[in-house]
This record gives structure tokens, sequence and C-alpha cells, in this order.
């Protein structure tokens, strides 16, 4: 994916419109999301499954859980990011 220039407003706006169809979501490589766009994830892609959060630096693995209250079957973080 490597999405570096999509930002918060970009996702929330594409997410808005088509988050209740995904089922999984490769966002590897956004550096520039951050807990309000995984936010946004979580409230309108309810279908979701799969979530690739890899390189996402301004997003923690431990929010992420709370904040989907752990109802994926797959979730991936940058494993540096797990022993920070």
């Amino acid at each position: 994916s490597g999405c570096a220039a999509v930002s918060n407003d970009g996702l929330e706006t594409v997410i808005r419109k088509h988050g209740m169809f995904l089922r999984v979501l490769e966002m590897f490589g956004c550096f520039n999301l951050s807990p309000r766009g995984l936010k946004s994830v979580a409230n309108n892609c309810v279908n979701l499954i799969t979530l690739n959060l890899g390189q996402c630096y301004k997003v923690c693995c431990l929010e992420t859980l709370i904040v989907f209250n752990t109802r994926f079957t797959y979730i991936a973080f940058d494993l540096k990011q797990l022993f920070e």
C-alpha cells in the first residue's frame, strides 16, 4: 500500500461512503493516520474483519484493540511498535 499521502480527512471521506462494505482494509504505510482516523474506521466499517496498520506510527496497537474491542479476525501492526 504505502499510502503516505492519505490523511484522516481523506480516509474519513472514503470510509463514510464505502465503509459499510469493507471486510479488509490495508492501511500499511499510512504514516498520517492518527487515532481520529482509526475511530472513523471503527465507527463506519462494521463488517471489517481484517485491518493492516503496519507502519502507521501515529496509531498504537493497544489503542486499536480498545477502539475496535478486538472484533477482528486479523490485525497487523509493525512488530517494532509492539516492543517499544
